[in-house]
């Protein structure tokens, strides 16, 4: 029987103490760094200029590339083993990987399986990219290949009937396990809301940033919840102060910009339990 390569937990993987100095990419401590953050614990994100998207509400685009693999396939591929190793279902020793995919799932399951020591095959259309295929095969994953692309997916899937003949092959149907659900609920779902959150100080006219690991925005604003001053991208061991200011909104470093909050613009906060400083509502002078 081999042993199980460890890995993280949901909290961990939600806020990991720090990333892995890892031997390269095929080092299992890389399941370590499967997260949202950066280095600074900071959400990896970007939020879109209004101009863009014509709303007014703040949309929040996570940003992936810089999980294990390049996919943040990764985390729902190894939350799926991970809880079927705990509930003794799958063994290294004994089950091979099934991943039905048109392409980041396929690279996460072969990356994961290749780190925790389990044979994989992933079924994927044939008319996919060429560099999806060699990303699986780097993994050391096997290809099944079924005719057509992407909307041929029922072929993917009905060719995955045939695998779950056999007792020992493990299928990581992705829309059909919870681990899927419980990673992007938990994991995704709570770091879009962290990337969005604010911290709202009142009353106070100063601020420092001491001891902090990434830059954060700041707008200071009176009684009526008129800006009278905004700081981009404020860097650790800094002081801050406006004088006329009654209270500050302390803000993931670009928002301001995302925003194009400015002096004399007034906000307004809804009373919904749960919503963030950051979704406040902006009115420009």
């Amino acid at each position: 029987m081999k042993t199980t390569v460890p890995g993280p937990t949901y909290r961990e993987m939600l806020h990991p103490e720090s990333l892995r100095a890892c031997a390269g990419e095929l080092d299992p401590a890389n399941l370590f760094n499967i997260t949202w953050r950066g280095p600074g614990r900071e959400i990896r994100h970007i939020v879109l200029p209004r101009e863009l998207t014509g709303v007014r509400a703040n949309i929040v685009v996570l940003v992936g590339r810089h999980f294990p693999s390049g996919s943040h396939k990764v985390g729902p591929a190894y939350t799926t083993l991970m809880e079927g190793e705990l509930s003794g279902e799958i063994d290294p020793s004994v089950n091979t990987v099934i991943g039905p995919s048109t392409g980041n799932f396929g690279i996460g399951t072969a990356y994961v399986s290749r780190l925790k020591g389990y044979p994989a095959i992933v079924i994927m259309p044939e008319g996919m990219s060429k560099e999806r295929y060699a990303r699986i095969r780097q993994y050391s994953g096997a290809l099944d290949l079924t005719p057509g692309s992407e909307s041929d997916v029922i072929l993917v899937l009905e060719r995955t009937e045939h695998y779950k003949k056999d007792p020992k092959n493990k299928v990581l149907a992705q829309f059909e396990l919870l681990p899927n659900y419980r990673f992007h609920r938990y994991v995704t779902g709570r770091s879009v809301l962290e990337a969005g959150e604010g911290l709202w100080i009142k009353p106070c006219e100063a601020v420092h940033t001491f001891f902090m690991n990434f830059p954060i925005d700041l707008v200071y604003l009176d009684q009526q919840h008129r800006i009278r001053k905004v700081r981009k991208s404020v860097p650790a061991w800094r002081l801050s102060a406006c004088l006329s200011a009654s209270s500050v909104l302390e803000l993931p470093s670009g928002c301001i910009e995302a925003t194009q909050s400015r002096r004399g613009d007034k906000l307004e906060f809804s009373s919904n339990a749960g919503l963030s400083a950051d979704g406040a509502l902006c009115e420009h002078a």
